[in-house]
């Protein structure tokens, strides 16, 4: 079997709520989003502590669950590890160039 010698975890968003139940990271109401921030903050740094990296695609324009850009969220809050990096989809006409270069940037970044 093959080992690889690198671990990363691509996330893709559009921005979208996706948890079933905020709750279980730790929001209290609809507002409560620090919680949220800090519970992801704390599994991303356990993630780069154990040589995972993680990089972000994200659809320019998108906004987090309280408005602000979801670029500067992922920034921020989920991309993380060495090399790490984010690729943003402007339009639908990119979506398959801009894919296909972070995917390539990524392949790159493994052999160096």
């Amino acid at each position: 079997p093959f080992r690889s010698y690198r671990k990363i975890i691509d996330l893709t968003s559009d921005g979208k709520q996706n948890v079933a139940n905020r709750r279980v990271l730790g929001a209290e109401g609809p507002g409560d989003m620090s919680r949220i921030d800090e519970s992801l903050g704390v599994l991303r740094d356990r993630l780069v502590a154990n040589d995972i990296v993680i990089n972000a695609l994200v659809i320019d324009g998108a906004k987090d669950l309280v408005g602000n850009p979801l670029d500067e969220y992922f920034n921020e809050l989920v991309r993380g590890g060495p090399g790490s990096f984010m690729s943003v989809i402007r339009s639908r006409e990119d979506y398959s160039e801009v894919l296909t270069q972070h995917l390539v940037r990524e392949l790159d970044n493994c052999t160096q």
